[in-house]
């Protein structure tokens, strides 16, 4: 860089028109993500640390189709930040379904994990006044700003009322008490690239069944390490934009509209606020049955069919083990199918194919032999129904399900009816799992996890 003075006018013209050359050959990019305090676009200029922006949405151009063949819709935003600084972004066809609820006129709101690309020609035209451009990536979330200088803030729904159908159109927005917040973990998505991922527990005065709220993403993580520090004075939050989950059970899920509000205001939330304060010791037993579920005794512990029956506050991950005999144990009732050889789902191909899975899109399946084996078990308390499916089923005939599968009709019939003789006698330990109707409808049914011989 050049430091001297240029004597001549000259000089300076040569100079200044070298240095348009270098700029415009050169990009210039900062990578924005999410912190607690958010910046001005040009406090962004050269920096590497990650940021939030805070931006209103000043224009929004008429739509145009792509003319390179591909009829991609397209729509050019122009946002504005807090000194008056013009950022530009072009949002194509998902994008636009992906935040049509923020990209509102004069609407506030907080961009995170973004790249801006500052043009040369902006710069040369207008030093003190670039036009920046802003590159949407799959990581990026625009967030409505709620506060107390917002103009705008969200309509709460009470936990209980959210559907417990599927839906993947509707976005629902909640107030709640913080119960329990989880540690990070990763999880793979579609495009096989690791997010992290963070659960947290809530609730509110419309039922006693807690509800998951699973967390995607920097932006949203970033504030559940806060909540993970007050989580023992269970903070009560809002939390919008979110989406229904049935994977394992009902859940809700955070989605690039979430925002998350440490301190939501109004009459909802005070109410909320003072029901929290009053049920402090309710709250308190809660959060230790999350922690004693979630950080089992290694030593297992037997509880009896009576007692799982009569369980009231549950949750859809905890598990007990049982110790039961099948008295009853009917061999004939051993039922063999073709499946996935990865998920089990059964299937209509012939043994040994390979296939791709509509269950769980596996693109090299094979048909595989499975099993299930329904049966009574009983303990001094009470009976209960269960079905161990392959892995357990296996476990308990004490044979491969394909070797089964592969045995001439009345060797099969000789080696079950001996097999099921012993198991009439003996005593297994099975372990049960809440079915997913408990999350979704609220009623209650246990299903086999795990089963062992000893």
């Amino acid at each position: 860089m050049y430091t001297g003075l240029l004597y001549s006018a000259l000089d300076r013209e040569n100079y200044l028109q070298a240095a348009a050359t270098r700029i415009r050959e050169t990009k210039f990019y900062i990578q924005v993500t999410m912190n607690t305090m958010s910046r001005l676009a040009r406090q962004l200029v050269g920096t590497r640390t990650p940021h939030t922006i805070k931006v209103r949405v000043i224009e929004k151009e008429e739509m145009y189709t792509s003319t390179q063949g591909n009829c991609l819709e397209y729509q050019i935003i122009t946002f504005e930040d807090q000194e008056g600084a013009k950022l530009k972004t072009i949002l194509h066809n998902e994008e636009l379904v992906m935040f049509q609820g923020v990209i509102q006129d004069e609407m506030e709101n907080e961009i995170n994990n973004i790249e801006i690309q500052v043009s040369a020609d902006e710069i040369l035209e207008s030093p003190e006044q670039p036009v920046y451009y802003i590159s949407i990536n799959s990581k990026t979330t625009i967030q409505p700003v709620y506060g107390p200088n917002s103009t705008s803030s969200p309509e709460y729904i009470l936990l209980a009322s959210i559907p417990r159908e599927p839906s993947l159109d509707e976005r629902y927005n909640v107030l709640g008490i913080v119960v329990y917040v989880g540690q990070k973990y990763e999880v793979l998505r579609h495009n096989r690239n690791p997010w992290d991922v963070i659960d947290i527990f809530i609730i509110d005065q419309s039922s006693e069944q807690m509800v998951i709220v699973t967390v995607w993403g920097e932006a949203t993580i970033n504030i559940c390490r806060t909540l993970q520090i007050t989580a023992h004075n269970f903070p009560m939050i809002g939390i919008t934009a979110l989406m229904t989950s049935y994977q394992k059970g009902f859940s809700l899920a955070t989605t690039h509209l979430t925002f998350i509000n440490l301190n939501p205001q109004g009459e909802d939330a005070a109410a909320l606020r003072d029901w929290g304060e009053a049920n402090k010791e309710l709250l308190a037993a809660k959060h230790q049955h999350i922690c004693e579920v979630r950080c089992p005794e290694t030593q297992r512990f037997i509880t009896t069919i009576q007692t799982l029956l009569q369980k009231k506050d549950t949750l859809q991950e905890e598990h007990h083990w049982l110790r039961v005999q099948l008295k009853d144990f009917d061999h004939k009732k051993v039922r063999f199918y073709l499946g996935c050889s990865e998920c089990g789902t059964g299937n209509n191909e012939d043994f040994g194919v390979g296939y791709i899975c509509t269950e769980c899109f596996t693109e090299k399946a094979i048909s595989t032999p499975r099993m299930a084996v329904t049966f009574e078990a009983t303990d001094e308390t009470g009976a209960y129904f269960f079905t161990a499916l392959t892995q357990n089923a296996e476990k308990l005939l004490e044979v491969n399900a394909t070797t089964l599968y592969c045995m001439l009709p009345q060797e099969r019939e000789d080696y079950l009816g001996q097999i099921g003789r012993q198991i009439r006698n003996a005593h297994i330990y099975i372990q049960v799992i809440p079915t997913k109707s408990l999350s979704r409808t609220q009623v209650m049914g246990w299903i086999l996890k795990q089963l062992s011989l000893t």
